[in-house]
């Protein structure tokens, strides 16, 4: 019965990947107003939650830039939501990596209960109909190639 655990939640967590994303609305993380999700509609976006406190995450944002960089002429982009309390925090982290893709703050600290966030840094593939087509948690070296043969997989 133990060796059924582990599959049981694969096989929930592989039926809710198909899932509408949740309604989300953020703040850059430079200057004013706000960015909501549904403004990328029709992109292909690889959205990851991330914290200046989190290490794997100091390797994953220039990562995701290099993907951005090979893949966003053909729509796809990056939204790196920044999960800290302490925006500055956050703005000190990412100041040195001159990382292009759009930087955001959850302002007000709802990201990780909407969408499950369940480690860090945590990322999900959206296609251009709004749905998450597949999920990421945490990052090691050598990850961004199985996140690149996803976007290649999803991209038109």
């Amino acid at each position: 019965m133990r060796r059924a655990v582990p599959w049981l939640f694969l096989l929930l967590w592989l039926a809710a990947a198909h899932a509408e994303v949740p309604q989300a609305q953020w703040s850059p993380l430079q200057g004013e107003g706000s960015v909501r999700l549904a403004d990328y509609r029709g992109q292909l976006v690889w959205l990851d939650f991330w914290a200046s406190w989190c290490g794997p995450c100091r390797k994953s944002l220039p990562a995701y830039q290099k993907l951005w960089e090979r893949y966003h002429a053909r729509g796809f982009t990056v939204l790196a939501v920044s999960l800290d309390e302490d925006r500055a925090a956050a703005q000190r982290m990412v100041e040195p990596m001159a990382l292009a893709y759009p930087l955001l703050w959850d302002m007000n600290q709802d990201s990780p209960q909407s969408f499950g966030v369940r480690a860090m840094p945590m990322a999900f593939l959206i296609d251009a109909d709004g749905e998450v087509v597949w999920s990421h948690a945490g990052f090691r070296p050598g990850d961004e190639v199985e996140i690149a043969r996803q976007i290649e997989a999803h991209l038109p």
